[in-house]
């Protein structure tokens, strides 16, 4: 399965698509954990937690400092 490949661990699949498991390779399925879903809620609760060593703050490293440029600064009363 392409996941597995491309180093996906977690599958995250509609609920209604589960019975389509039994169509994957049992070795392949063993090595993946899958997700059935019903509502982009639970994707969203799935999908972005971080891991439980990792807090906001070690990730600010890896975030771009914030460039102002002359244009990009408005006043009060001003539009873009």
């Amino acid at each position: 399965m392409g996941a597995l490949r491309a180093g996906i661990r977690t599958v995250i699949l509609p609920k209604e698509n589960e019975k389509d498991l039994d169509e994957i390779d049992p070795l392949v399925r063993e090595k993946l954990r899958f997700v059935p879903v019903e509502t982009v809620d639970a994707v969203f609760a799935e999908a972005l937690v971080l891991p439980e060593k990792c807090t906001a703050a070690a990730h600010e490293s890896y975030l771009p400092p914030v460039q102002e440029s002359a244009h990009s600064t408005l006043r009060a009363g001003e539009m873009s």
